[in-house]
């Protein structure tokens, strides 16, 4: 689960849900596979544009993507009584 509250797994997940390759979604997007895979990969955001961008094209609700983009919650450690 931690995994796809990463945009870019979101993605990966939502591309290989369409069967898309790579270079398919980079066409639709106008950009190399590799620069792609890099947004998949990614353990941080580099260009939102193309991530929201990436995530409208293979289905992602905006809210998911927003959510995936927060950082988490810090848990907070209960008081000892």
């Amino acid at each position: 689960m931690v995994e796809q509250r990463r945009p870019g797994a979101l993605i990966r997940l939502g591309r290989e849900h369409r069967s898309w390759t790579l270079a398919t979604l980079g066409d639709r997007l106008g950009c190399s596979p590799a620069t792609v895979s890099r947004l998949e990969r990614c353990g941080h955001v580099v260009d939102l544009t193309l991530i929201h961008r990436a995530a409208q094209a293979v289905g992602v609700p905006v809210h998911v993507l927003v959510s995936a983009l927060a950082p988490p919650v810090p848990k907070v450690p209960r008081p000892l009584v």
